[in-house]
């Protein structure tokens, strides 16, 4: 095939003056122009059975380009390749003939796709936030404590049991922090449809404790509403199809520095706090590429 891209570029001016119209040559008689073409065909694709297919391929061709024009064109010449492709050519040849008459192929549509990204770092926690892993509490790593796939629930969770952060105060326990995400791997050029951002979390007793997610990005927070679990872990969900501090689609620079944000407090319970548990956050982001 290599061979064959490289003679296609020696004909292709070639042939544009024998076939395309408004050229001196189309006044060439049209036995001694058809016999050009099909040499010109020969040795691309070589003496094969199929050459004269190749040939009518190209006389189609030249009458589209005559009727046809714009957008309606590339349609038109593309159900000439597929129809010529299931008939058994090969479609790099197909393709290579239709370079000669100026056609570009059309632009395959772009392909859905989708990354999951798990936290590996935690930003910002100004608060004594603590990750509770079997008898350790830290709250320089709470990312370890929600970074599982799948949750291990109670084996590690961020719980605001212990904060002192303003404006509640230490009793009740208000705790916001980040996450850090890896690098998404999404193509550049690529079209982010959407982000959502997941939470796994419960509450220590019936009624009390509530936990918010969110997202960091652009220098600010938006966030959904705080929500009270109950006492079994559930998985929360909030997407954004586009960026909700720019209000403009999302691009992948953003998406290769965005933080996940999660805010977790304590309520008064028969005169202690108690808290919420959250085991888990990640985000799925969708796009086109």
């Amino acid at each position: 095939m290599r061979g064959s891209r490289q003679r296609s570029n020696k004909y292709a001016k070639k042939i544009r003056g024998l076939i395309l119209p408004g050229q001196k040559q189309r006044k060439t008689a049209t036995i001694k122009r058809e016999v050009d073409i099909e040499r010109m065909i020969e040795q691309l694709v070589g003496p094969t059975l199929l050459r004269g297919h190749y040939m009518i391929f190209a006389k189609q061709i030249n009458k589209v380009l005559r009727k046809f024009k714009g957008p309606t064109l590339q349609t038109e010449v593309e159900i000439l390749q597929n129809t010529w492709i299931t008939r058994g050519l090969d479609e790099t040849i197909l393709g290579t003939i239709k370079t000669w008459f100026g056609v570009a192929p059309a632009a395959a549509p772009p392909v859905p796709g989708s990354v999951t990204l798990r936290p590996n770092s935690t930003t910002y926690n100004p608060c004594p936030c603590c990750r509770y892993w079997d008898t350790s509490c830290s709250s320089l790593n709470l990312h370890l404590a929600v970074d599982e796939d799948p949750p291990d629930e109670d084996s590690s969770y961020v719980s605001s049991r212990g904060c002192a952060c303003p404006p509640f105060g230490c009793t009740t326990g208000y705790c916001t922090y980040r996450l850090g995400l890896p690098a998404s791997g999404i193509p550049p050029g690529a079209i982010i449809t959407n982000v959502t951002h997941y939470m796994r979390f419960k509450q220590e007793a019936v009624g009390v404790g509530e936990a918010r997610l969110g997202l960091y990005t652009n220098g600010n927070y938006d966030w959904d509403d705080f929500k009270h679990p109950g006492v079994s872990y559930v998985t929360y969900s909030k997407s954004w199809p586009n960026n909700p501090i720019t209000g403009n689609p999302w691009t992948v620079t953003e998406i290769n520095v965005l933080e996940l944000a999660g805010t977790t407090k304590g309520s008064l319970w028969f005169g202690f706090y108690l808290f919420c548990r959250t085991t888990q956050h990640y985000v799925v982001v969708d796009y086109l590429a």
